[in-house]
């Protein structure tokens, strides 16, 4: 996958390394002790042996899943797509982008939420993030299966249709109409992630924060950066030349 976290160095997990050490030196491994049920927070100063013991898990087993997830290159820029087609750019998008999103996106809602168990009346707007990153989770993934049944084909079709010197008037203009409520969620997306940004300080971890804290943040960074460039890409770019000949 081409997508984006933080672009760290890769280190060698040891066993006898604490399944908190591990998080910290790298927040990407809390996504498989989430998957793996191993507690990465309170319960985690217990050894990474010692927890695969008690979960009845092999070491030989766990110990790629970690190396391998620090090994992921993010954040990454994306190739220069000015004088690429239509629909090589729809198809880098949803290739590049979809996947991880749908990932990505409840996970670090999974995040919060055990963050803010026990955490909502001592941090203020916690309560709030928790619901907006919820929203977040809850309707992105409509909107990425509307832009690849519905958007992206037909973008494509208007595309090949132009190769042929002929548009369909009814398909651009269903496309036209379209236009309104594209540029509202473009705003309404871009206006979450900016509560998002002032909720959290701008992803700012507090020294006193808990390991749960840490990754929740971290991987909420690593989503906006990715975000920014998944609307930049379907709305700037994609978009850009049939709201030139809608505006025309």
């Amino acid at each position: 996958m081409q997508v984006t976290t933080l672009n760290m160095p890769k280190y060698m997990i040891s066993p006898d390394q604490t399944i908190t050490d591990i998080v910290l030196h790298d927040y990407r491994t809390a996504e498989v002790f989430t998957k793996l049920e191993i507690d990465f927070c309170c319960g985690g100063r217990q050894p990474l042996q010692m927890a695969c013991t008690l979960k009845g898990l092999s070491i030989e087993n766990v110990l790629p899943l970690l190396n391998k997830a620090t090994t992921t290159v993010i954040p990454r820029q994306d190739p220069d797509v000015t004088d690429w087609s239509r629909n090589s750019i729809a198809d880098y998008i949803t290739d590049t982008y979809h996947d991880y999103l749908r990932s990505a996106v409840p996970l670090a809602y999974e995040y919060v939420t055990r963050f803010a168990q026990g955490h909502e009346k001592k941090f203020s707007g916690l309560v709030q993030l928790k619901e907006t990153v919820g929203k977040l989770a809850n309707e992105l993934p409509l909107q990425l299966q509307r832009n690849e049944e519905v958007l992206f084909p037909t973008v494509k079709a208007l595309t090949n249709l132009e190769r042929k010197d002929t548009v369909s008037s009814l398909t651009l203009r269903d496309l036209r109409k379209s236009f309104p409520q594209l540029k509202r969620e473009y705003i309404d997306w871009q206006r979450t992630l900016w509560i998002i940004r002032e909720l959290t300080d701008n992803f700012n971890i507090p020294s006193s924060a808990c390991v749960t804290n840490r990754v929740a943040y971290q991987k909420l960074k690593e989503i906006d950066a990715n975000l920014q460039r998944y609307l930049s890409l379907v709305y700037e770019v994609l978009l850009a030349g049939f709201v030139v000949m809608e505006q025309a």
